[in-house]
């Protein structure tokens, strides 16, 4: 029976369906065992493909103004590690990988670009929301889209795109000269977008994400970069200070995530990738054993329940929170 051990000291951790549910705020259950880890001596290292200000409103601003400093945000899935100054966001990320990167020049054309497919397939985008808010709005609607630009990386939320009956498909198949066979709308614009972020020599990767989204981020970054810009590079020397070696990491530091299908895109695999491969992660997705990566010490839940409520139960038989 999973429950956490006494040495930990560094939290490694995914935001969106381990922490909260996808555009909603954690639960209380989850800010009240975050405050009372951190109260603790625990250090959070949170790391999302969202950016800071949607991490901070969701999660940090209810936790302790006291504590922060204990906490980093990896965004945009790495490319930029955020902190905190006297309980506010620091006014500058630690390291920026979209501002070295991009000229103001390829910033411009990576949008003009995304506005080109969004023209084609002929969306009408909104702004992001709960889930069952959106389905609500949008009423099954595949036209209708969530759309999030987070600066450093953008998202389509193609809910309702994923899988095409007839009439849909043919819907886009007259529209849009590129689309592929798959019933899946991610393909076609993850293609389509990849060939000319290549062709106007722009540093984007378009990429499939969650169950439904399509993130167009900064090529070459991963969680993987976050976390070893901080572990290994010293780019938050002076802000988080008596790191773990990599010898006492299988004891001092845990990662927790709900994406490490090796068939599913596994995109929290990344975060193993930065540690000794006997550092302990978390699965808190319902996944087949069979498809987590056999290299690492991934392990799956074993509680009732899953996702962030998962989270919830083993900060309860951990005895966090009552």
């Amino acid at each position: 029976m999973l429950t956490m051990r006494n040495s930990l000291r560094i939290i490694v951790s995914d935001v969106d369906d381990t922490l909260a549910d996808v555009y909603e705020p954690a639960s209380e259950n989850i800010i009240s065992g975050l405050n009372a880890m951190l109260e603790r001596g625990k250090r959070f290292f949170f790391i999302s493909g969202q950016g800071e200000q949607n991490i901070c409103e969701r999660i940090v601003r209810r936790l302790h103004p006291i504590y922060r400093n204990q906490i980093l945000l990896g965004t945009c899935s790495g490319a930029e590690v955020w902190g905190f100054s006297d309980g506010k966001l620091a006014e500058a990320p630690f390291y920026s990988m979209y501002e070295d990167k991009f000229t103001e020049e390829m910033k411009r054309e990576w949008r003009e670009i995304l506005r080109g497919i969004i023209d084609d397939f002929g969306f009408l985008v909104l702004e992001t929301m709960p889930r069952d808010r959106f389905a609500e709005v949008s009423g099954g609607d595949p036209k209708i889209i969530m759309y999030e630009d987070r600066r450093a990386q953008i998202t389509f939320e193609v809910v309702n795109g994923c899988n095409l009956n007839d009439e849909q498909y043919g819907y886009f198949k007259e529209r849009v000269p590129y689309l592929l066979p798959d019933r899946d709308l991610r393909v076609s614009i993850i293609r389509h977008a990849n060939e000319l972020f290549e062709k106007k020599n722009i540093p984007i990767t378009a990429r499939a994400a969650g169950t439904f989204a399509v993130d167009f981020a900064v090529k070459g970054v991963t969680k993987t970069t976050a976390i070893e810009a901080i572990m290994y590079h010293g780019k938050a020397a002076g802000y988080w200070e008596n790191i773990p070696s990599k010898e006492e990491m299988p004891l001092t530091l845990e990662i927790w995530g709900d994406k490490f299908s090796t068939v599913n895109g596994g995109t929290d695999t990344h975060m193993c990738e930065a540690f000794p491969h006997d550092v302990r992660a978390i699965d808190f997705r319902e996944e087949p054993k069979g498809e987590l990566p056999e290299r690492f010490n991934v392990v799956l839940w074993d509680g009732e329940q899953h996702l962030c409520k998962g989270t919830e139960e083993y900060m309860k038989r951990s005895g966090v929170i009552q």
